[in-house]
């Protein structure tokens, strides 16, 4: 028998509730899986969300004994054996508000992407009828940062967000801002480093985890670096 614990949230209280699980129902099934089956045949109060179930939209992202994962891209049963442990713990992503279970507000995390403007300022020739023509290798540069799929397990993991979220975005915001930043059509590479280091690019502490935790395999880490290096280079340090 396996156990399911889920940390759940119901607008007032915090509270547990245990699922006991027969071996057969986690056999080759995603996480995500077990919970639907959960919420199909046990407890159809148990809230979470989903969507793709492909690892694309980033919807069901949660935490599993304080590692934050995609639900749908994670095999439980293989939780089971890495944990070495019969039991499992669920909580919703850590650093967003909570609105219920395992579901957590995207609000200001979207705000705070928002900050970064990450948008280019098109070069001059993308007026032309020909439009802003992008090499192949300027492309494949920047094509792994598209990936990002705003799934939020970077910033429930991120160490420097977790210790203050005033003064500091979620990581993949600055991914977010080295994506246009090296985007060959982008008239000005500083449109979003300026407000990168308004919201904290000097503040990270280098500690890599969200390279290490994205499911896309982004180093963000890596790109805070780029960013740093490009605003010196056009000779704009931050101001401490």
């Amino acid at each position: 028998m396996f156990v399911l614990v889920v940390n759940r949230f119901d607008g007032s209280k915090n509270y547990q509730s245990r699922y006991e699980l027969p071996e057969e129902r986690v056999q080759g099934q995603t996480l995500l899986a077990v919970l639907q089956y959960i919420k199909q045949n046990i407890d159809p109060t148990l809230n979470f969300t989903s969507h793709c179930r492909s690892a694309i939209c980033g919807a069901c992202a949660v935490k599993v004994n304080e590692s934050a994962v995609l639900a749908c891209d994670t095999n439980i049963e293989t939780l089971f054996k890495s944990y070495e442990t019969s039991t499992l713990t669920l909580s919703p992503l850590a650093n967003f508000p909570v609105i219920s279970d395992l579901v957590v507000n995207w609000d200001e995390a979207l705000e705070h992407l928002g900050r970064i403007h990450p948008t280019i300022v098109p070069k001059k020739e993308s007026n032309t009828e020909d439009g802003c023509v992008q090499s192949q290798t300027d492309l494949q540069r920047v094509l792994p940062a598209w990936d990002c799929i705003l799934c939020g397990i970077c910033a429930s993991q991120c160490t420097r967000y977790s210790q203050s979220r005033n003064d500091y975005l979620e990581p993949f915001a600055f991914a977010h801002a080295w994506r246009t930043a090296f985007d060959s059509r982008n008239a000005d590479p500083l449109f979003s480093c300026k407000a990168a280091v308004e919201n904290g690019l000097w503040r990270c502490v280098h500690c890599s985890i969200c390279m290490h935790v994205c499911p896309k395999a982004i180093n963000v880490a890596e790109d805070i670096v780029d960013l740093r290096k490009l605003i010196l280079e056009h000779r704009r340090p931050p101001r401490h």
